[in-house]
């Protein structure tokens, strides 16, 4: 993950587009204006300055996005981990450089093309394809953002984009290049190659104090305890506080009576249609079917079975057809119709199943009634209970004396991380809203009266810092064990490396591969010694069990006849490999899909020499102190 995150944002079309360019709420997710003059400023460039929240909503963004991919929230120090904040610092100064150079050159954009461009954005159009302004309002509430910081950010991409497409317009990769990435992308490999574990070894591997004591020095950081909070939980959403008894007959039944049509099932009807090319066909079809000739007959005249003819069992409301669903529902069951001039030509009906209207009894609804109800009524009385915690709290309550109070349960969870964790390692049983709930609480000090986590649009919960238990270093002696595990892991995985690599030098110096092979490791299940395995030819994008693709990949950057050393299939597992054969490709079409990306390659390019060529001209000024106070909330 890590290596694809920065793979990604290591072009300067990703890192704008990605980071600074994105603007459209259906698809990408908003970033704010990244270009402030007022404030402290996280980046400066010339003129141009990026403020603290701008930077933080760029964060943010990154952020929000990765969280996506990974499903779980993650704090900022895993962002670091990842490398957001450094990908977000290139972000905001590429943006910042190009807004300075835009400025200079004097760029603008009408605030008729403006406005065309935020109404064409298809994150702010309704059902008809329309621009809905209650829809850009409600996004933007959403996002607490400002109408006017939105169209200053819009301002800000429209002038950035006018030098993005002067510069890499039109670029694409020549046919004769294409032609060559062909062929390579075409090339084969055969790789000779043994798998080298941890059964190689000709003993375990046993640490002594010292040597615990120096991993345990150099890997402290994976032997702190983290910081531990006592929290009192308590919540309120209309489910809490429903009480169905509270719900009288009469209401119900007045419910009932008022919705009575959502209860009814409509009667339906099984038909079949016979349709004719013209009305004299059908008039003659109808005479022999009321002259007693039997319709399986008709249909063989007609080079039809019943299955041509069936429509289904259907409402009269889903027949399209007015004038067949009335007759269809008029007619008894087994009779013919008269002929009926349908919608596409004349047609014959016929019912062959009637089932009638039917109306869900009270007494089979009840319960569903009673509990809606309560619902309502419950979500009606949510304000008035969290006034009383509200006013309970100002009044120097507990949090615990409030709710009960209230008539709310409280949950006190004696130590909790701030990734939902409890000291031996399990999760909490899961809250309400518990992502935005833990960070809050890991925002208050002890005794601090904090304002409640929203629930949805109807619910709060509160939650009190009853204790905080700090980070702390273990001490070798408590985590012994841990730390003897971690040591023997990496101490094999290194033996067995470097059993790989004199497996591999010795052969390089001209001494046989399966003779070394067998000599230095184990024989197999059946006593024989261990032999040489031979792939087929594969491409450079291929892999099997044995042969992971980081494997395949060190393969190609590699001459014939080469031995290297790659990580195996499973952890631990080394390959030794040798590359036994070269298939050269034959030169050929790349698919568009492989062109677009060679082409935007080319503009990732000129763009980075671009940006490179404006930055050397001025002076970039990157404030880690304001960049620390913008992600310290």
């Amino acid at each position: 993950m890590l290596n694809a995150l920065r793979k990604s944002a290591g072009g300067i079309v990703a890192k704008i587009f990605l980071g600074l360019l994105v603007i459209s709420f259906a698809i990408w997710g908003v970033s704010g204006a990244i270009v402030s003059g007022t404030g402290s400023s996280t980046v400066t460039f010339g003129d141009t300055k990026v403020g603290l929240s701008d930077f933080r909503l760029a964060f943010n963004t990154q952020v929000g996005s990765l969280e996506r991919q990974l499903g779980q929230r993650i704090s900022r120090e895993q962002a670091r981990a990842f490398g957001i904040e450094q990908a977000v610092i290139s972000q905001v100064s590429a943006g910042a450089v190009l807004d300075e150079n835009a400025r200079k050159m004097g760029l603008g954009v009408t605030q008729d093309e403006l406005a065309q461009q935020i109404a064409d954005d298809p994150a702010f159009k309704d059902g008809s394809g329309t621009f809905s302004r209650s829809r850009l309002e409600y996004a933007l509430r959403e996002i607490g953002m400002k109408q006017e910081d939105y169209v200053r950010s819009r301002q800000a991409v429209a002038l950035r984009s006018q030098i993005l497409d002067a510069i890499t317009g039109g670029l694409s990769v020549s046919e004769a290049f294409k032609s060559d990435f062909a062929a390579m992308q075409a090339e084969k490999r055969i790789f000779d190659y043994v798998v080298v574990t941890r059964n190689a070894l000709k003993e375990t591997p046993t640490a002594s104090d010292a040597e615990l004591q120096a991993w345990y020095d150099d890997h402290k950081t994976d032997y702190v305890a983290p910081e531990y909070r006592k929290l009192i939980v308590a919540t309120l959403e209309p489910k809490d506080i429903v009480k169905p008894d509270s719900i009288s007959a009469d209401d119900v039944k007045q419910d009932y009576e008022a919705r009575k049509a959502s209860y009814t099932v409509a009667e339906t009807r099984r038909i079949q249609q016979i349709s004719f090319p013209d009305k004299a066909a059908a008039e003659a079809a109808l005479v022999k079917l009321k002259s007693g000739l039997p319709l399986d007959l008709l249909l063989t005249d007609l080079k039809r079975t019943e299955a041509d003819i069936d429509l289904g069992t259907l409402t009269k409301a889903q027949i399209p057809d007015t004038k067949i669903a009335d007759a269809a529902f008029g007619l008894a069951k087994d009779a013919f119709s008269d002929i009926v001039e349908g919608a596409f030509g004349p047609v014959i009906l016929r019912v062959t199943e009637i089932n009638p209207e039917s109306v869900k009894p009270l007494s089979e609804v009840e319960g569903e009634i009673r509990n809606a109800l309560a619902l309502e009524k419950a979500a009606r009385e949510t304000p008035e209970l969290h006034d009383v915690i509200e006013d309970e709290r100002a009044g120097g309550a507990s949090l615990a004396e409030a709710a009960d109070k209230a008539g709310l349960k409280v949950h006190t969870i004696e130590a909790v991380d701030k990734n939902g964790k409890l000291p031996d390692g399990t999760s909490i049983d899961p809250l309400p809203e518990q992502a935005n709930l833990l960070t809050e609480a890991f925002q208050t000090d002890e005794g601090v009266e904090a304002d409640p986590v929203l629930l949805g649009s109807t619910g709060y919960a509160w939650f009190e810092v009853a204790g905080i238990t700090p980070e702390r270093q273990k001490p070798l002696d408590e985590v012994r064990d841990a730390v003897s595990a971690a040591w023997l892991e990496a101490e094999t995985a290194k033996r067995v490396g470097d059993l790989a690599n004199t497996l591999r030098e010795r052969v390089s110096k001209g001494e046989d591969f399966a003779t070394v092979a067998a000599e230095m490791l184990p024989a197999k299940a059946d006593g024989t010694p261990v032999t040489i395995e031979k792939s087929v030819a594969m491409l450079r994008t291929d892999k099997n069990d044995a042969l992971p693709a980081a494997a395949v990949t060190a393969g190609f950057s590699q001459a014939k006849d080469t031995l290297l050393v790659a990580d195996g299939a499973n952890a631990g597992e080394k390959l030794v490999m040798k590359i036994a054969a070269v298939e050269a490709g034959q030169p050929g079409s790349v698919p568009a899909n492989i062109t677009e990306q060679l082409d935007n390659a080319i503009g990732d390019d000129v763009l980075n020499a671009l940006v490179a060529d404006y930055q050397a001209r001025g002076e970039l000024k990157i404030n880690q102190q304001a960049i620390d106070a913008a992600l310290s909330y």
